[in-house]
């Protein structure tokens, strides 16, 4: 009984762990199909692939056409995963093997188009490695002539003393050198210009390599950035070694003695210019025209100057190092004594020259309200200006009303400016006696102005009111300049009136006891008649 019971016992579990077994074990079909998807969705192509045929080995295998659907649905999957990579003839089986499981006219058309692209793959491919050899062989060529540059270079650096004459020789020979690169490295871009347009068509078609592919194109491409390296690293070493030929020549007497005499050319040049600048300095009040070429000369000028500067750091660094001044023989050193001499109190003379130059063109181009010497008043001045108050700095263009202090009062003159209502600050010499607003004119507000001032003189001492205010001409504000603002504002002077084109004076009709145009007649170019008496006179 008992073994009765025992047995029935083990059945049972016998029974349930394959139940049990039966419910965890997925059913390989779905496994495979989940497999199929999961690769196409993470774009691993070489895995779509080796999945693709998994399933279908299997699907076909179990219900064969009962699984169609499903078969079909992958073998485009397959056919995607070789496409993906490259492998459009491999693409095409399999298209052709979908074609034998269930026969379908319109796949036709799918393999030759995969063919296609496979014929159009091996032209690519072809092309671009035709493309690579050719500039791995213009590359070479580039090379060549680099190291031969690098080579000369080391050659002549290893000579204990360089000449003229070397140092001419070895110039000619990297210029025609650099000239070879040149011109090789033009047919070099115009064959990568015609491949990459051809190769471009390609591209366009979408048309990729496989991976063996690519290794081949990437191998051939590598060589020829491996060919550029040492290119660069050639005509690196060509480059340093040339400035130290220099430097060796430059300190040799042969190098000195050109240096000197370039040094004493250049300074002759300046001092020309100088001349010629002061010249035309000495014309003052200069035109808008002689300003101009002032400023052209002036940038010329400039030019020279820093040419000098730099020339005489190379002459007084040689001066200087005991090798080099040493090995000089002593009539070579007498003779560069002499001319460095000459040269320093030329620098002197030139250096006086500027100063003066200099600062006549700051007097010239100097305009009250323009902070940044730019020619014009804006913004950025007023700008400038804020910063100036905030951190109590002065700048005599800032301080517009004289003062001798950048404050608030300036900053509203200034943007009186900037809006155009003022013409001239007035701290201003070109200021119009009585011409408060700065805007040209003698007004009422100008009248309204000194009569506040009149009363009020404390507010505006110790700036440039007071002598704007003072139209006498006494030191003093008082009664008589209003009177004499008065009288300006209602009688301003007349502007002679252009005749045609003839040149004659246009004829002025005016009365001659009270000046209102009555009918006589006045004319400039005989000296005859009168000429009109106020502001109601007419032309």
């Amino acid at each position: 009984m008992v073994r009765k019971n025992l047995m029935l016992v083990v059945c049972a579990l016998f029974v349930f762990s394959m139940s049990v077994s039966a419910y965890a074990m997925p059913n390989p079909y779905d496994v495979y199909l989940n497999a199929v998807n999961a690769a196409e969705k993470a774009g691993d192509w070489a895995k779509l692939v080796s999945a693709s045929r998994t399933f279908i080995n299997y699907a076909k295998l179990q219900g064969g056409h009962k699984n169609d659907k499903d078969i079909l649905t992958v073998y485009d999957k397959f056919v995607k995963g070789y496409d993906k990579q490259g492998y459009y003839n491999a693409a095409g089986n399999i298209v052709r093997e979908k074609n034998t499981w269930k026969p379908d006219s319109s796949n036709i058309d799918k393999v030759m188009a995969f063919e296609q692209k496979d014929m159009q793959q091996r032209e690519y491919f072809q092309k671009t490695l035709a493309f690579h050899n050719e500039r791995v062989s213009f590359k070479s060529k580039i090379l060549e002539f680099a190291q031969e540059k690098e080579k000369l270079v080391k050659a002549l650096l290893d000579k204990k003393e360089i000449t003229k004459e070397e140092l001419a020789s070895l110039s000619a020979s990297l210029k025609e050198l650099t000239g070879q690169i040149a011109s090789v490295t033009k047919d070099l871009v115009a064959m990568r210009d015609k491949a990459l347009k051809e190769l471009a068509v390609f591209e366009k078609a979408g048309i990729i390599f496989t991976a063996a592919q690519q290794t081949v194109v990437d191998t051939k491409a590598r060589l020829a950035t491996e060919i550029q390296t040492k290119i660069n690293a050639a005509e690196k070493a060509a480059r340093e070694g040339l400035v130290k030929i220099t430097e060796k020549y430059q300190f040799s007497w042969d190098g000195l003695e050109e240096l000197l005499t370039k040094m004493q050319g250049l300074q002759t040049k300046i001092m020309d210019l100088q001349k010629q600048i002061m010249d035309l300095m000495g014309k003052s009040p200069l035109s808008d025209e002689d300003k101009k070429i002032l400023m052209g000369l002036k940038a010329d000028l400039d030019k020279l100057n820093a040419e000098h500067d730099q020339l005489m750091i190379d002459i007084e660094k040689a001066f200087m190092d005991t090798t080099v001044f040493n090995k000089l023989s002593i009539d070579q050193q007498k003779k560069y004594l002499e001319i460095f001499r000459v040269i320093r109190e030329a620098a002197g003379v030139i250096n006086k020259n500027d100063k003066v130059i200099e600062d006549f063109i700051k007097k010239m181009n100097f305009k009250y309200g323009d902070l940044n010497s730019d020619g014009k008043i804006d913004a950025r001045d007023t700008g400038l200006l804020i910063n100036m108050i905030i951190n109590r700095k002065y700048n005599k263009a800032a301080d517009l009303d004289g003062s001798g202090k950048v404050d608030w009062s300036d900053y509203y003159l200034i943007n009186e400016m900037v809006r155009g209502t003022r013409k001239t600050a007035p701290a201003d010499e070109a200021n119009l006696k009585g011409d408060f607003n700065g805007d040209g004119i003698l007004n009422q507000a100008d009248l309204d102005f000194i009569i506040r001032m009149y009363f009020n003189p404390a507010l505006y001492a110790g700036t440039a009111y007071k002598k704007i205010a003072d139209l006498t001409g006494d030191g003093k504000i008082d009664i008589n300049d209003i009177v004499k603002l008065v009288n300006a504002i209602n009688n301003p002077p007349v502007q002679p009136c252009d005749d045609t084109a003839s040149g004659t004076a246009k004829n002025v009709a005016t009365d001659n006891s009270s000046g209102n145009a009555t009918g006589g007649t006045s004319n400039a170019a005989t000296g005859t008649g009168t000429s009109a008496g106020n502001l109601n006179s007419g032309f």
